[in-house]
């Protein structure tokens, strides 16, 4: 997933049938610091739903390079915040929380092993 709200107020993903991205309805974007002092960014997006955002050239696959089994699901919500997972941790103390230094770093949350990935259930 790329945010890129900076630029186009847009969310796009990898390989998926909506070239132009999808608009963001929602984005909220905190830090919180625990109990040890640890400092977690917390984030929620959710994005328009999809049909907004439909291709002219759309293909009538059934798989994910389609837009109807996107429609199928809406729209999409990436969220520490709705689940209650907790973020992800950025700084082990509020002492070593730079946040000049993080604004420049792609952080990458959750990354699927290539090996355990199947391009069947992307989800």
């Amino acid at each position: 997933m790329q945010y890129t709200e900076r630029m186009t107020g847009l969310i796009t993903f990898e390989g998926n049938p909506y070239p132009n991205g999808h608009a963001i309805k929602d984005f909220e974007w905190f830090a919180t610091q625990e109990d040890d002092g640890s400092i977690f960014f917390q984030l929620h997006l959710e994005a328009e739903n999809y049909w907004e955002s439909k291709p002219a050239n759309d293909n009538e696959d059934s798989d994910w390079t389609s837009t109807i089994v996107w429609e199928n699901y809406e729209h999409c919500i990436v969220s520490s915040v709705q689940w209650g997972n907790g973020g992800f941790k950025v700084a082990d103390s509020a002492a070593s929380f730079d946040f000049d230094k993080v604004i420049d770093q792609t952080l990458a949350v959750d990354v699927l092993d290539e090996a355990s990935s199947d391009d069947d259930d992307p989800g």
